[in-house]
């Protein structure tokens, strides 16, 4: 029998670090459920409606039970600084400083109405404000005229009017019946018949979806380069009307919201809605002897949940400081976007951001996954503000360069007759940025600015 002694290099990662990874790449909805979750399966941890967030922050400035720290100071695995973790209070938005962040024109529909109603008297008021009652959450009006008519003792025609008034008010299309009318609305802005293309969409949705456009074309008597430029002119259409964001109707919720209050830039980590938590000072008392008589078994349980629930809270505070810490980090890389718009993005990396705050790029990568940040030009993902560079004859060349290049080409071209995105490349080619079609065609995309066949007019 022999024996062999070999060497082994091994890295074991605590349960501790691996909730931690776990916790920074949920975005703030997948949180809350993650913290209903742990109250679910840890006795010790309770909601608290009464923790406000400034006496949690005393008691993170030391603000100590004695007895409590004696106690926890028997157990080696919980260490000194992390006494203070009883409790998490999400931060709450302060009402003060609310409608700078929220301003009262981020309610689509409230502005829609303001403006609607400013083109309306009398009788037609009256409708109008009926018809707006009707709408759905989507700005559909999901009735027809002649059922509104029957229903409320209106003519028809009025009602008909009045909706026409409705759909003409930005954002255009409220008022339709469903998606293809909204469809059909919006190809007849763009010159197309409307009610004739939407028909064909509808009869044949199978073979659009398929790509089998040489059948469509047989079957309608569309040509295959006509039928082209509808999908094309469909895939710019909106789906719905109206994305409010006061409602809760498609929309993002966003994990950091940056905002100018008082002249300068905050970054708010968004935490409404999550409620506060804390260690439940009776099974503490149980575990310190005050109360009840536990087994040895039973104590070592219950112990486990308090490392485990004090690991919990320790981690929510963690997460937190490292979200917001490489949030302000980002405010002053892209301070030029935030103040001027899109195109004053600078190229950036996440190692940039990584090496700015001494942090690993794989922590930078799990804290913006799934997030989103609400800013004053927009909501957008994180990976919105990570841009590669455009390649130049000589050095790089920003993309917020090409960026304004591509708009300008755009903007000086002869309506009649627009540039390809080929057309677009080989001029910036000329200009000694060296870039590809379809790079062209997403930073047009970006730009929200139409492809060729779009953009011609007559």
């Amino acid at each position: 029998m022999k024996l062999n002694i070999n060497q082994r290099l091994e890295q074991t990662i605590s349960s501790q670090i691996v909730q931690l990874m776990k916790l920074l790449q949920v975005n703030r909805t997948d949180l809350e459920q993650l913290i209903e979750n742990e109250l679910e399966q840890n006795p010790i941890l309770e909601k608290s409606e009464q923790v406000e967030e400034a006496e949690s922050e005393a008691i993170q400035e030391e603000k100590k039970d004695d007895n409590f720290e004696k106690f926890l100071k028997e157990f080696e695995w919980i260490q000194e600084e992390d006494f203070k973790y009883k409790y998490y209070a999400p931060k709450k938005i302060d009402e003060s400083i609310s409608p700078d962040i929220y301003p009262a024109d981020r309610d689509v529909l409230e502005t829609f109405k303001i403006d609607f109603f400013s083109k309306l008297k009398g009788k037609k008021l009256d409708m109008g404000k009926l018809l707006i009652d009707l709408l759905d959450g989507n700005g559909f009006l999901r009735i027809s005229p002649e059922e509104v008519a029957q229903k409320y003792n209106f003519s028809a025609e009025d009602v008909k009017k009045v909706i026409e008034i409705m759909k003409n008010t930005d954002p255009k299309g409220v008022g339709s019946r469903d998606m293809f009318e909204f469809i059909t609305f919006q190809l007849n802005q763009m010159g197309w018949d409307g009610e004739r293309y939407t028909a064909v969409l509808k009869e044949y949705g199978k073979e659009f979806k398929a790509g089998a456009l040489d059948i469509i074309s047989k079957k309608s008597g569309i040509p295959k380069n006509e039928l082209e430029k509808l999908i094309e002119a469909v895939k710019s259409c909106r789906a719905v009307p109206i994305v409010n964001t006061n409602q809760n109707n498609n929309y993002v919720n966003p994990d950091i919201i940056i905002r100018k209050i008082n002249g300068k830039f905050e970054v708010i980590i968004n935490e409404e809605e999550l409620p506060t938590i804390r260690i439940n000072e009776y099974y503490l008392s149980i575990l310190k002897g005050d109360k009840g008589n536990l087994s040895d078994e039973e104590k070592k349980n219950l112990t486990k949940y308090l490392y485990r629930a004090k690991s919990f809270i320790s981690n929510l505070y963690k997460r937190r400081d490292t979200i917001e810490r490489i949030a302000h980090e980002i405010l002053i890389q892209q301070y030029g976007f935030f103040e001027n718009g899109i195109e004053y993005l600078k190229p950036l990396y996440m190692k940039d951001i990584a090496k700015s705050l001494g942090l690993s790029n794989s922590t930078i990568t799990r804290a913006l996954a799934n997030k989103y940040f609400d800013t004053p030009h927009g909501i957008f993902p994180s990976k919105f503000f990570f841009l590669t560079r455009a390649k130049g004859s000589e050095k790089s060349v920003s993309v917020s360069h090409v960026l304004k290049k591509i708009k300008t080409i755009v903007d000086e071209e002869d309506k009649k007759a627009p540039l390809s995105d080929t057309k677009i490349m080989e001029i910036l080619n000329r200009d000694g940025i060296e870039i590809k079609r379809r790079t062209v065609a997403k930073y047009r995309e970006k730009l929200g600015i139409p492809k060729k066949g779009l953009r011609k007019k007559l």
